[in-house]
């Protein structure tokens, strides 16, 4: 994502991204906090859970293309800012 923007924005981008895996990432733990039993055994959630990430494998093996490659490098750059573009 940070490949992809502006120099301008850079740094914008990535606090924002930083501070949304952060907080992702502190809300995951309080809602395993209230579903997980007091003995921290539960064969349903390990189950929910290996089901998302074989969801999430699958999608993952299905995307043909990266995020960039429309532009064929770094979108930010203009066409005549390419390295090795044309004049």
């Amino acid at each position: 994502m940070q490949h992809e923007c502006a120099d301008a924005f850079r740094g914008r981008v990535f606090a924002v991204s930083d501070t949304t895996f952060n907080l992702a990432y502190v809300l995951g733990m309080v809602a395993a906090s209230r579903f997980i039993p007091d003995d921290a055994r539960s064969p349903v959630l390990l189950g929910v859970a290996a089901a998302g990430y074989g969801c999430l494998a699958g999608r993952v093996r299905n995307c043909r293309r990266p995020v960039g490659s429309r532009s064929r490098g770094d979108i930010a750059l203009s066409a005549t800012g390419m390295p090795g573009a044309k004049r």
